[in-house]
């Protein structure tokens, strides 16, 4: 008998196939940018990982309304990374998911209004919305920045490290 962490372990390797209407419902709720959670067939449908799908959840607990949560993070504006919004970052502390960021607008940002981002094992959206465009911008400013972020989010550097080795893009 599989204990719980190995049944998920083994569920986290499968994937999820949506129907084209099923994918089409979640592109007219939540915008295109629902879809790249998974890889879209040329039928239109949706295939998803259920990693990726277990991890959204995940953030779905840990992303609470707290404002305690903007205390922990450091934010890089738009002229310290050649972005068109503001990246949030942190160190792990006692978070139970791998590297990620936080994208918002503006600094004036409440936790809800953030887009979570994991960073690891590939760039994806894993809490609320980001166009296409601004994905591959942020995609291509962590590949700069990567060695730094995983310095920072394993405690190995201080922030002020961080924020003076980060690197800005060239849009």
């Amino acid at each position: 008998m599989l204990t719980f962490a190995e049944f998920i372990k083994n569920a986290s390797e499968k994937t999820i196939s949506f129907t084209p209407a099923e994918a089409q419902a979640m592109r007219e709720r939540a915008g295109d940018a629902a879809l790249e959670i998974g890889q879209v067939q040329e039928d239109g449908s949706l295939i998803v990982p259920v990693g990726y799908l277990l991890e959204a959840a995940q953030d779905l607990i840990d992303f609470q309304d707290d404002s305690d949560i903007l205390f922990e993070m450091s934010n890089l504006r738009q002229q310290d990374t050649g972005l068109p919004f503001v990246v949030w970052i942190s160190v792990k502390g006692g978070a139970r998911h791998d590297l990620r960021v936080k994208v918002s607008r503006g600094l004036k940002a409440r936790p809800s209004e953030m887009v979570s981002v994991a960073i690891r094992p590939d760039v994806r959206v894993v809490g609320g919305s980001l166009s296409a465009s601004d994905l591959k911008l942020l995609h291509r400013w962590v590949k700069l920045n990567l060695d730094t972020l995983v310095k920072y989010w394993d405690g190995k550097i201080d922030t002020k490290t961080a924020v003076n080795t980060i690197r800005p893009i060239n849009p």
